[in-house]
């Protein structure tokens, strides 16, 4: 009962949340990637609606009429959509063996399929890793896209664990307990954590920020932000020139 609350209000968080984005952002293009909480036929909806792409994760055990006709189709199809791809590194050998399909039905959505069965040896050790990723996506799936839905697809996970490697490893000091007696201030500290983190993220995917890492000594983020760190702490900025900067209409373009 615990879990069907958790996805029951995580499911309503979202549709709350797509109502803002959309109010908010209406020619916004968006592509969402999310886990196996979300092929639903809700979520699908909200998405046709508001003109939005989507990649998710398929688990065995959702959408059983959906996962009956692909395991139909893939027998069917099983040599004409299936590519192996091979990669060699100086640690490890990595073969993907990805099967596709298009022009699937499900109460009234489109939708396309993405598998990849990804081994992976590790040259020193002999060890084998075998691990399985299945997608669903409105996108087009075709010989040029099928590659970079199913790693689109598995950045959900990178998202997810980076950013909170991120915040505790990299300089936002999450794991510092800064507010020890206060649930509420935590949760206010951390809202302005996320918010920062985000605009920074915003900040090194733009292009006059790729230019400053381009010129001078400037080898990495890291050394960036650690230089923009003493000028804040060193600098004396008066308030006229703050006002000036504040007042001043500017563009950012991300690369």
């Amino acid at each position: 009962k615990t879990e069907f609350d958790k996805q029951d209000c995580e499911r309503k968080a979202f549709q709350r949340l797509a109502d803002k984005i959309k109010k908010y952002f209406p020619r916004l293009p968006i592509i969402l990637i999310a886990d196996g909480l979300y092929p639903y036929q809700g979520f699908f909806q909200t998405c046709k609606k508001n003109g939005w792409d989507y990649i998710l994760t398929l688990k065995d055990n959702s959408l059983r009429t959906l996962q009956q006709d692909i395991q139909l189709e893939k027998r069917l199809t099983s040599h004409k959509q299936t590519y192996q791809v091979y990669h060699q590194t100086k640690t490890i050998k990595q073969t993907s063996d990805y099967h596709w399909l298009k022009g699937l039905e499900y109460k009234g959505y489109d939708l396309n399929y993405v598998e990849c069965t990804e081994k992976q040896a590790y040259v020193k050790t002999g060890k084998e890793e075998i691990n399985k990723f299945v997608h669903i996506t409105n996108l087009e799936v075709n010989e040029k896209t099928y590659q970079r839905i199913s790693a689109c697809g598995r950045l959900r996970q990178k998202i997810e664990n980076e950013g909170f490697n991120q915040q505790k490893n990299h300089g936002y000091n999450l794991e510092h307990k800064f507010i020890r007696n206060s649930f509420l201030g935590m949760k206010n500290f951390y809202q302005c954590l996320q918010i920062s983190h985000i605009i920074n993220q915003l900040a090194e995917h733009t292009k006059e920020f790729a230019s400053l890492m381009e010129c001078g000594n400037h080898n990495s983020v890291k050394h960036l932000w650690k230089r923009l760190l003493s000028f804040m702490l060193e600098k004396l900025v008066f308030i006229e020139e703050l006002s000036s900067l504040t007042n001043k209409r500017f563009q950012l373009r991300l690369c």
